[in-house]
């Protein structure tokens, strides 16, 4: 099983070319469509990259992108979330219903 290294390459030089404004129209909606298709794909390899993302040794550019790839995941995983958790007041019960992805 890939490790998600080639997917964090991938993404990090998606994320380059489509803020570059040197890149072409062409490389850069290349590059969105494949950020979108990472996105929509599986969570735990959007994890992973995400998380690979935000470390120091990356631009502040892509780290910003990670922590947004991540809150998309937070977001994803909220919405798998039954009616009664979410209307549930109780902090502790939404901890304990977070799903283990």
């Amino acid at each position: 099983m890939e490790d998600g290294s080639n997917t964090t390459a991938n993404v990090a030089g998606a994320i380059a070319v489509s803020l570059d404004l040197a890149s072409t129209p062409e490389a850069r909606s290349a590059a969105v469509a494949y950020l979108e298709s990472v996105k929509g794909g599986d969570i735990h390899l959007l994890a992973n990259a995400s998380l690979r993302l935000i470390r120091n040794d990356c631009s502040l550019e892509i780290r910003l992108y990670g922590l947004k790839m991540l809150q998309l995941i937070r977001n994803k995983s909220y919405n798998t979330w039954t009616v009664d958790v979410l209307n549930n007041k109780d902090p502790r019960m939404i901890e304990q219903d977070w799903p283990d992805g």
